[in-house]
């Protein structure tokens, strides 16, 4: 048997309406499920609040979103700010540092002048001691083995001190004395101040 077109139009209609009232039995039975399920809705909460509060404190929000704005803007700086800012900190500590190496090299120049004026001190206390006369004979000594030493071509005769060269000698060791204490003194408190 052979069928035409017009009953195999009409045998795929009648397949179409089969499988669309299953769809619709069961879309039917699920429904009747989940209405036989269905949780009951949660009441819903009037806004109590008056409109006019609402309003009010809607704008007091906005306000406090404008000020904080305003102050988030005022205190953004642009790149050329930032850049004068940072300027500006370099050319203070290049002039805490010309200032640090001035002070230094004063510093160090007060030192040359103390160890020259030392020096000078000692010359004057050599000379000193050099050309007092020495006329006592000194006294009698144990002796004591020396290292063999190269004595030089002019040795000087030694002899008793006197009383006048001892008291040139006491002071001038107190002024070697009282100068090496200022001198550490001075670097001391240079040191540690």
């Amino acid at each position: 048997m052979t069928l035409t077109e017009e009953n195999k139009k009409i045998k795929n209609e009648k397949a179409k309406e089969k499988r669309l009232k299953a769809k619709m039995e069961k879309a039917q039975s699920e429904l009747v499920e989940l209405e036989a399920n269905k949780t009951p809705e949660p009441e819903k909460i009037e806004n109590k609040e008056d409109p006019d509060e609402v309003q009010k404190r809607k704008l007091e929000i906005a306000e406090k979103r404008r000020k904080t704005l305003e102050i988030a803007r005022s205190k953004r700086q642009t790149p050329t700010q930032i850049r004068q800012q940072k300027e500006e900190e370099i050319n203070k500590m290049k002039e805490e540092n010309e200032r640090i190496k001035a002070e230094k090299d004063m510093l160090l120049k007060e030192k040359d002048d103390e160890l020259k004026a030392v020096k000078e001190e000692k010359q004057r206390v050599k000379k000193v001691v050099r050309y007092v006369p020495q006329t006592t004979p000194q006294p009698q000594a144990v002796p004591v083995k020396k290292k063999k030493t190269p004595e030089p071509a002019q040795s000087i005769p030694k002899q008793e001190p006197t009383l006048d060269y001892l008291a040139q000698q006491s002071y001038a060791e107190q002024l070697q004395r009282k100068m090496r204490e200022t001198i550490l003194q001075r670097v001391m408190s240079d040191t540690f101040s």
